[in-house]
């Protein structure tokens, strides 16, 4: 009876893990057209009994930032960025309020960087330019934390519905396990790589190569992508 109880056990553990979870999920838009990244997230499964905070559009500015960690202060968070980064922060939109910070090189305001980082278990999936550089790192320091990022820009061609499909799947795949399992580590590093890499075969040799006008350039960009993928710790 000992191993069908552990078993049972093993099997509802992964229903009552939300209850110590966070989920936060930002999506900036930074002019007056909303990212089309802003429904990518929609729908996406959750564990039961977790916390979401889910910021999209103009209404991701430091101060909302500040209040979702805030109210999830002691729990194990997931994070989920869409948008644009820099080396040491994630940024929105050109027009905050008077909490934010802004940037030194770009219009755009700075809504989570190393001030506001804290000792709770914590993931950081950051599709965006350049996080992985010196956030990632900083980010993943204290014991229990990890980062998913890029070191250099992320360029993300729409070319057609096609392109959109392709970077959405990327993008929920991999934002889908970590909010399952919570954490990030080599497995959703290769998972994200191997997702590159089926599209970049779609693309060059697959039924992609036949769309001449975009096969190329998603190509480049896949690759790109691909290689500048970045783990901590």
């Amino acid at each position: 009876m000992k191993p069908l109880a552990n078993t049972f056990r093993n099997l509802l553990k992964p229903l009552f893990r939300g209850f110590n979870r966070a989920v936060l999920l930002w999506v900036p838009s930074y002019d007056s057209t909303p990212s089309p990244m802003e429904r990518w997230l929609d729908g996406l499964w959750f564990p039961w009994g977790s916390r979401r905070h889910v910021a999209k559009g103009w209404d991701v500015r430091r101060d909302t930032i500040v209040r979702a960690l805030r109210d999830t202060e002691g729990f194990e968070r997931v994070k989920i960025f869409l948008g644009h980064g820099m080396t040491g922060a994630l940024l929105g939109p050109a027009e905050g309020n008077e909490t934010d910070l802004f940037s030194s090189d770009s219009s755009f305001s700075v809504i989570y960087d190393e001030a506001l980082i804290t000792p709770n278990p914590s993931a950081l999936f950051a599709f965006c330019c350049h996080s992985g550089v010196d956030l990632g790192p900083t980010f993943s320091g204290p014991p229990g934390r990890s980062f998913l990022g890029y070191r250099a820009e992320v360029y993300v061609p729409m070319l057609d519905r096609q392109c959109r499909d392709v970077w959405r799947t990327i993008i929920r795949t991999v934002a889908s396990e970590v909010i399952r399992d919570g954490t990030i580590d080599a497995r959703h590093e290769s998972r994200l790589k191997e997702l590159y890499e089926g599209y970049l075969n779609h693309y060059i040799v697959g039924p992609g190569k036949e769309n001449t006008e975009v096969a190329l350039y998603m190509a480049m960009h896949l690759n790109w992508q691909s290689e500048n993928v970045c783990r901590y710790p």
